[in-house]
């Protein structure tokens, strides 16, 4: 185990692999980008606000570049399913992020602080409003990942 610059602790075995856990994983940068987020925008949602602290607060911090592909970071692709719903597939995104309408689901929503920091494949329950089942199928694209594998 390591404590890393943030006061998180972490751990990595050989390789990109990151220690099991039932806490979330975030890389040192989004945990940077999250805790901003947190102290820096003012229209987050009493409920976003405390999953995000609790988020931040039991957070596995690992260095970008030995994140597991299959761990939910900002920018990676999702694909899920809501209860019922039919599967989506939309893009993790910081608030004021996108440039266009478009399939993402935002850092200030429910359902994105929920996603983060998360292993694919996963079922969870969350809060919106009404508590939600979600169904994290796969990521289609991680960017921590695909900088290591294709430059």
């Amino acid at each position: 185990m390591t404590e890393n610059r943030f006061g998180a602790v972490y751990a990595c075995a050989a390789g990109s692999e990151v220690a099991p856990s039932s806490r979330r994983i975030l890389t040192e940068r989004d945990f940077l980008r999250l805790e901003a987020l947190l102290y820096s925008d003012r229209t987050l949602t009493l409920p976003v606000r405390r999953v995000l602290e609790e988020v931040l607060a039991d957070a596995n911090v690992v260095p970008d570049a030995k994140v597991d592909a299959d761990i939910v970071t900002i920018g990676s692709m999702v694909h899920y399913k809501l209860g019922n719903l039919s599967a989506e597939c939309r893009q993790i995104v910081l608030p004021g992020a996108y440039l266009h309408r478009g399939a993402y689901i935002t850092l200030d929503t429910a359902l994105g602080v929920s996603l983060i920091g998360r292993r694919a494949p996963c079922r969870f329950e969350f809060r919106g409003g009404a508590t939600m089942a979600c169904h994290l199928l796969e990521l289609k694209f991680q960017p921590e990942h695909a900088v290591r594998n294709y430059g």
